[in-house]
């Protein structure tokens, strides 16, 4: 037989019985004088052997091992092996379709990218949308919390998400987002000082107690935070500094 009638006795392609001599699994047959493969009887039997393994999901290196015992070996490790890794495929799915369903019936509507990851941060994110918070500052904001471990977030997080309930407090951040996306060159030590007292005024004081003492670096990897940096102005960037250190500062 020719690779062709082989492959079509089988239904597999003859790229596929190519790809099975490449790997081990099916063994070169000898050539014709013209150097065509010239398959036998025997190589059509195992060509099925493999293609019903491969039905069963085992992997090609475990079906060289299986088809090298011959036609009597038993199969009946592999085959359990493959039942407990189809089992654990099965949990892991579930796990999936939980989070999946856990995800839909936590927000209603449309779901897009930030509403992944850390509940947190996607509830802070949500909340202060519709609160009005919006533009660079507010996104970039959103983004470095994101790269935050998960207990960092609650403890830094969620003390502004709670605050978004409170109207005052929620237009105090509001503006904030808001006053730092329009600084531009010029300012001076007045336009600090009014951000500083609007920040200690928006933030929740869990939040700035927190704060103090502590340094950007404890919170960020230094190269991320100076990846952050380079997306500020430098005006923002200048005012950034000069507020960290206010309210990092100890008592």
């Amino acid at each position: 037989m020719r690779i062709g009638d082989l492959a079509k006795a089988v239904g597999v392609s003859t790229r596929t019985v190519r790809h099975y001599h490449q790997v081990g699994v099916l063994p070169e047959p000898d050539r014709t004088l013209s150097g065509y493969r010239d398959y036998s009887f025997d190589d059509l039997v195992r060509l099925m052997q493999v293609r019903h393994l491969v039905d069963l999901g085992l992997g090609l290196s475990e079906i060289a091992t299986a088809v090298s015992s011959g036609p009597d070996g038993d199969l009946s490790a592999l085959l359990d092996d493959l039942d407990a890794d189809l089992a654990e495929q099965e949990r892991a799915l579930a796990r999936r379709r939980a989070q999946l369903r856990a995800l839909r019936s936590h927000w209603e509507g449309s779901i897009d990218l930030g509403d992944l990851g850390n509940r947190t941060i996607a509830d802070f994110r949500r909340g202060a949308r519709a609160v009005g918070a919006h533009g660079p500052t507010f996104e970039l904001d959103h983004q470095i919390m994101s790269l935050l471990p998960d207990e960092t977030t609650e403890a830094w997080v969620k003390p502004i998400t709670e605050v978004l309930d409170d109207p005052e407090q929620a237009a105090r951040i509001v503006e904030l987002y808001a006053r730092f996306d329009a600084l531009e060159g010029g300012f001076g030590d007045r336009d600090i000082d009014e951000l500083l007292q609007l920040t200690r005024e928006a933030l929740p004081p869990l939040f700035l107690d927190q704060l103090r003492g502590t340094s950007p670096r404890d919170l960020v990897p230094p190269p991320v935070l100076e990846a952050v940096l380079e997306r500020l102005t430098p005006p923002q960037r200048a005012v950034a500094d000069a507020l960290l250190t206010a309210l990092m500062k100890k008592d």
